[in-house]
């Protein structure tokens, strides 16, 4: 081998020298002299089955290093040294970490940002220096104070430094306390010490930006909440203790965007304060009132006609209060709502039909049954039964005869509904029925392991892949014994491509902690390493996309082309 070697650049990257790599592969495959050269120096056979694996290798001796993966590890080293030098500059650091540290709204939340966000906080826990945006995220209140204090000789002076906006999403500090979820030192302390200094307890931003329409409070960051759900958008941990001061302090109760937000899920602590607020009912979405009682809310339904809410209101399809209680079986809240002042409506046969079924009376539903066995035809009854989670229900109904793959108009199944809300025991009833398992709905195309996955259930979507027949579907969910059984059944289970063109590699999550272990699986038992998806991206392409530079590897050393 020559000795001589080349330095690494000053600022090395890992795309750079497989770019170098790639071109002395193209270059020696087409017999340029040079790169045959490059070679022979490496003390390096020429072979017909010469890949990129043995370009990178060339370039790594020329670097000095034995191996690409040495190479490799010289490089990220240098990276981290880099980025190391660059956070003695806390600016761009503080706005990854402030941007990850809150709420977004946006479609893109997840838990693992807030993780993320508080990893980069431990790693640089110089980045709040000077930044009032970062000490409100975190809480600190004795921070704040004291670089509010400093050269500070008014409240004059005082005022724009803890209202003014900034940081990633030019917002003041008040909405960065307020959105992040970040374990916080002194939430309340600091909420008062921001009041005290003059930040508007009514602060707020639109989205989408610029213009709205909705208009995000700081009371809306406090309760958190959304159509991601609890999970993804979890309310503040001093959700109370800190409304109340924003309120107290002039923030508006009759707040639509807080109201919309927290109704999906059964905590009552935002219409409990907002009410304590000074909350008008009459600014209330008249339907949450029928929504509450489909749902089961008594504590919700109680609280809303105790502040005066018409117990005839309706939900958007019409349908009132009363009605949605009797039938999801809830007949204790549609007693209360009669005692309200509800009007009262015979229901048809089909509504007793379900009302029977959902409050558990069994025999007046077989009656029913048996006298109109068209009624039966009704997938919405498994559907709703398995989406409400009611497990009695669903017994019941697939008792009488409903099949377990009954869906609605959306191709959604009763397990895609079940998998979405969490109810792990409905879900494990619909299995051991028989309920289909690989079935994609019509609106996005995904299965029921998708759908819980997607609402934070992993467990439940990884026991749901444990009874697909789909081997991509259950590479997403990483099933290792599920894929060994398919593989079993058939050792070419892992050949096959979506109709997108995706093979099993496509299908890792490169987010996966063992996302390198499903890697080397799936390329020892077939899977395709070079198949193209429609979009013209392969496996390895798409791992560089994502920066998932150590699942690339294992791809090109596996033989994949780049």
């Amino acid at each position: 081998m020559s000795s001589f070697c080349r330095p690494l650049p000053d600022s090395p990257s890992v795309a750079s020298l497989r770019k170098q790599a790639k071109q002395l592969h193209k270059a020696f495959k087409a017999g340029e002299p040079e790169a045959l050269a490059r070679v022979a120096a490496r003390s390096l056979a020429a072979t017909d089955k010469w890949s990129l694996r043995h370009a990178q290798s060339v370039v790594a001796q020329e670097y000095g290093f034995v191996s690409w993966h040495d190479l490799r590890a010289a490089v990220d080293q240098a990276i981290a040294a880099r980025d190391a030098a660059k956070s003695a500059d806390p600016a761009a650091t503080a706005r990854l970490f402030l941007d990850l540290a809150c709420l977004t709204y946006s479609g893109e939340e997840s838990p693992r940002r807030i993780q993320r966000a508080a990893r980069l906080l431990a790693a640089h826990p110089e980045i709040a220096d000077q930044s009032p945006f970062v000490f409100a995220a975190c809480g600190d209140r004795e921070r704040l104070a004291a670089l509010l204090d400093t050269d500070r000789e008014s409240d004059r002076q005082r005022r724009p430094m803890a209202s003014e906006p900034g940081g990633p999403r030019n917002w003041p500090p008040l909405l960065y306390l307020c959105y992040s979820r970040v374990a916080q030192t002194d939430a309340l302390g600091t909420a008062t010490l921001l009041l005290d200094c003059g930040a508007d307890p009514k602060s707020s931003y639109l989205w989408p930006e610029p213009t709205g329409p909705n208009k995000y409070t700081a009371l809306t960051g406090v309760f958190g909440r959304g159509e991601a759900g609890p999970i993804a958008e979890p309310p503040h941990p001093d959700q109370r203790a800190l409304a109340l001061l924003l309120l107290a302090r002039g923030a508006d109760p009759n707040d639509g965007q807080t109201l919309y937000q927290c109704h999906f899920d059964e905590d009552d602590t935002f219409l409990e304060v907002l009410f304590e607020g000074g909350l008008d009912v009459l600014t209330i979405e008249r339907s949450m009132l029928a929504t509450a009682a489909a749902k089961g809310y008594a504590k919700r339904v109680a609280l809303l006609l105790a502040h005066g809410f018409d117990p005839n209101a309706e939900d958007r399809g019409g349908r009132s209060a009363y009605h949605n209680a009797l039938l999801h079986g809830h007949d204790t809240i549609a007693q209360a709502l009669v005692a309200a002042g509800a009007t009262t409506t015979p229901l048809s046969d089909r509504d007793s039909l379900r009302a029977a079924c959902f409050r558990g009376d069994a025999e007046t539903a077989r009656v029913l049954a048996a006298a109109h066995p068209e009624l039966l035809d009704d997938a919405s009854l498994l559907v709703g039964a398995a989406g409400d989670g009611n497990l009695e229900a669903v017994r019941l109904l697939l008792d009488l005869g409903l099949a377990p793959s009954a869906a609605n108009d959306h191709g959604a199944t009763a397990l895609h509904q079940a998998a979405f809300g969490g109810h792990t025991g409905v879900v494990r009833e619909l299995l051991a029925r028989g309920a289909p398992v690989d079935v994609n709905e019509s609106a996005h195309g995904a299965t029921p392991a998708s759908w819980a996955d997607h609402a934070g259930h992993k467990e439940l979507a990884h026991l749901i892949a444990g009874h697909s027949n789909n081997a991509l579907d259950v590479t997403f969910h990483a099933h290792f014994p599920r894929l060994r059984a398919l593989l079993d059944e058939d050792p070419n289970a892992l050949s096959i491509c979506d109709r997108h063109g995706h093979s099993a590699l496509h299908y890792v999550d490169p987010n996966r902690a063992d996302a390198p272990n499903l890697v080397r699986f799936l390329i020892a038992h077939g899977a395709p390493l070079d198949a193209t998806s429609e979009s013209g991206e392969t496996a390895l392409g798409r791992f560089l996309r994502v920066g998932a530079e150590d699942l690339a590897d294992l791809m090109i050393e596996a033989g994949a082309s780049e």
